[in-house]
């Protein structure tokens, strides 16, 4: 077990409160660069909400769920870990010769693990897809869905080496390209073509393809023709434990379609999963860039004497932005379904508050997990997350029959929870940080105060309704200083960060 020492956990000088906030300013800078990329990667799927819940029926729209859920689980079987893996063994190199082996290394591993994939499908689509879709259309379904997913295996993992070389404005072109290939290929086989899910899967596997020949040549000075055998096995005995946490997690967000589809109706199915899609929101404009930005950074300064004072300002903070946007979805969420959607979705509005939350407190995992991290203990990644998923079966089971897709969101929420609680406690054996106890429960009264104020009463007039609730989200800051939640050394560091803007602006 690794303890912290009297030195990390004393008192932050003001210098140190200096160099926390230069941390900070750095850490949020790659956050929005890699906020921006995640969000156009993601920004397609809500771009086409209007066009899924308007052409397509509500049963269309779940079946669509179910083929694009079948896939992810796929793509992370197939994946084999090798993402995370990658980034942590370049991160543990320090030549240029070391990371173009790595990389190739895992790129050859990841290809033919995506070739299996392949292979697989074209065997077995006529016999499992039929059953598995519930639809005559079941073997098509999987062969555009599985085929496009082999692709995406590929596109991740070489996107993947821009984040750990520090490169992410390639990253965001990739991204932007991504989107507007998938959207405009989308359009024209579903608007104009009228060709329903087949279009959407049609036009994912076209704009999958266009961007795995992109991504391969901004990726091609880091290919070589060298394969070590000793990295390889090293990545693979990372990931593996990566790979069973990201299966659980899957069950744990993805698995209540199928039960729903099974115990409800396939209507149920699709507006439970619209009101899925926008609680989501908090994990590719937060949670993503989140993880990509905080890797490299708290690996960067693990051995500084701020450490643990740095994690505990970071795990605030997290909570912090976590709490706003939890409210900014959760609130608006039905005005946005009222405006885009049709009628038949319009109760799903009640369900996303459920789904946001549980997505605010998962945010906090990534802060949370340093322990684990820099001690190589994945295994306890895959053990709580484990357990999360046999909860969450189990409540779907419960809860499904009776309450439908209510009972869904719940069993999400308690699941989440459950393996986040079980996280805390691992990695407080292995590392003690001095969390903020009590800046974390005023965030969260606040949190619920101004949820309550806007979600159990608002204006009957969508435009009187959404300055309310646009004026609660204004009030969450101002509420938070007059409180006295920011302190003295940070009004400083916020200050300096204000002050470099404008210097920059005027150097502009």
């Amino acid at each position: 077990m690794c303890k912290v020492s009297p030195q990390v956990t004393s008192p932050v000088s003001p210098t140190a409160n200096t160099t926390l906030f230069d941390k900070f300013r750095q850490l949020g800078g790659q956050g929005a660069i890699y906020g921006i990329g995640t969000i156009l990667q993601r920004l397609a799927a809500f771009l086409l909400l209007p066009i899924y819940t308007n052409l397509l029926t509500t049963a269309e729209y779940g079946v669509l769920e179910i083929v694009t859920i079948t896939g992810l689980v796929a793509g992370t079987l197939f994946g084999l870990g090798l993402r995370s893996a990658l980034f942590r063994s370049i991160v543990d190199g320090d030549d240029d010769k070391h990371w173009r082996v790595v990389f190739s290394t895992a790129l050859y591993i990841t290809i033919a693990s995506a070739l299996i994939l392949a292979v697989l499908t074209f065997a077995g689509a006529s016999i499992v897809g039929p059953g598995l879709f519930d639809s005559e259309n079941g073997a098509r379904y999987l062969l555009l869905i599985m085929s496009t997913t082999a692709l995406e295996i590929v596109v991740q993992l070489a996107v993947s080496v821009f984040r750990a070389r520090h490169q992410p404005i390639r990253f965001l072109i990739l991204q932007i390209f991504g989107l507007l290939s998938r959207i405009g290929a989308i359009i024209y086989f579903v608007v104009y073509g009228d060709a329903g899910v087949d279009g959407v899967l049609l036009g994912q596997l076209i704009a999958m393809g266009a961007t795995a020949i992109l991504t391969l040549i901004a990726a091609r000075k880091g290919i070589v023709p060298s394969f070590d055998s000793t990295e390889a096995a090293r990545m693979i005995a990372f990931g593996v434990p990566i790979l069973f946490a990201s299966l659980f997690g899957f069950v744990s967000t993805y698995i209540d379609r199928y039960f729903l589809n099974g115990f409800t109706t396939a209507d149920e199915v699709g507006v439970y999963s619209l009101a899925y899609r926008l609680g989501m929101i908090m994990v590719f404009v937060w949670i993503t860039p989140l993880k990509m930005a905080w890797g490299p950074m708290f690996l960067s300064v693990k051995d500084s004497g701020d450490f643990a004072a740095f994690c505990a300002k970071s795990m605030t903070y997290v909570m912090l932005i976590g709490g706003w946007l939890f409210l900014a979805v959760s609130l608006l969420s039905r005005e946005l379904i009222l405006v885009m959607a049709d009628e038949s979705f319009h109760r799903a509005y009640r369900l996303v508050p459920i789904i946001a939350a549980t997505y605010l407190i998962w945010s906090l995992r990534s802060v949370l997990d340093v322990g684990i991290q820099i001690e190589r203990r994945t295994k306890w990644i895959a053990f709580y997350t484990g357990f999360g998923a046999v909860i969450n079966v189990g409540l779907n089971l419960w809860w499904i029959p009776k309450y439908g897709a209510n009972g869904a969101a719940w069993a999400t929420f308690v699941s989440f929870a459950s393996a986040l609680a079980i996280s805390f406690r691992v990695n407080r054996n292995l590392l003690v940080i001095p969390y903020e106890f009590w800046r974390l429960t005023m965030l969260a009264v606040v949190v619920g105060a101004l949820f309550a104020l806007g979600f159990y009463w608002h204006p009957d007039s969508i435009v009187y309704s959404i300055c309310y609730k646009v004026g609660l989200l204004a009030a969450f800051p101002m509420v938070l200083w007059l409180g006295g939640f920011v302190r003295r050394e940070e009004s400083i560091g916020i200050g300096r960060i204000i002050g470099s803007v404008g210097v920059g602006q005027k150097r502009s």
